[in-house]
């Protein structure tokens, strides 16, 4: 059996409330008959209970066991922080 957790890099788009942030997860692949880059980007819920988390940081996000009905990610860690104020 396979054990090994997903693990996203991602810019937070909007921290709310109640422990929930959103994430906005882009990344590029090979389209497979024109050979042309493809931008597919993917929004995502997550888990934070840190708290600490603003719009425009890149961070890391881990597969986890169902939170909710939409949080299936949690927060792992910061990669880069947005200078806020």
């Amino acid at each position: 059996m396979n054990t090994k957790k997903k693990i996203l890099t991602g810019k937070v788009i909007a921290p709310g409330k109640n422990k929930t942030v959103s994430v906005l997860v882009e990344e590029f692949k090979m389209h497979r008959l024109y050979k042309k880059r493809v931008k597919n980007s993917k929004k995502y819920l997550i888990s934070d209970d840190s708290g600490n988390l603003g719009a425009g940081d890149i961070i890391e996000i881990k597969e986890c066991p169902p939170v909710s009905k939409k949080k299936r990610f949690e927060f792992h860690k910061i990669v880069k922080k947005k200078l806020h104020g």
